[in-house]
């Protein structure tokens, strides 16, 4: 028996109701998904209508499933009349270079050294005269 690839992944999806969680969940059990983490649905008013509701729970799920699984997967969740909305995407799990996918430590820059105000008086004296 040949081994299948596997991935990680993460589905957020929007629900009408509570309830339809078990229909996304076996979605998963059907695509050979091995969960590790779920959230509970919550209740959450929508920013704008999706498909004439304005008011949805929202739920999130992490499991591993094999990658030739998941185009089949993100298809029958986007045809069923029950799920709203999902979004899955192949991510790294918390601990697995998590700082690389945080965009607001790749925006840093470093920090200039502190000046004295003489120090800057000089470097303002020197730019004023190199623009006359």
């Amino acid at each position: 028996m040949e081994d299948k690839k596997t991935q990680k992944y993460e589905l957020g999806f929007l629900l009408d109701k509570e309830e339809d969680v078990q229909v996304v969940m076996k979605y998963l059990a059907d695509g050979g998904a091995q969960v590790s983490t779920k959230g509970n649905a919550t209740h959450i008013a929508l920013s704008y209508p999706i498909k004439k509701h304005d008011k949805a729970y929202f739920g999130w799920v992490r499991f591993v499933m094999p990658t030739e699984s998941a185009p089949a997967l993100a298809n029958a969740l986007r045809l069923d009349a029950k799920v709203l909305r999902t979004l899955l995407i192949a991510s790294p799990f918390e601990g697995e270079s998590k700082a690389e996918f945080n965009p607001r430590t790749r925006a840093r820059k470093p920090v200039a050294k502190e000046m004295s105000n003489e120090v800057l008086e000089e470097k303002l004296a020197a730019m004023k005269s190199e623009a006359k």
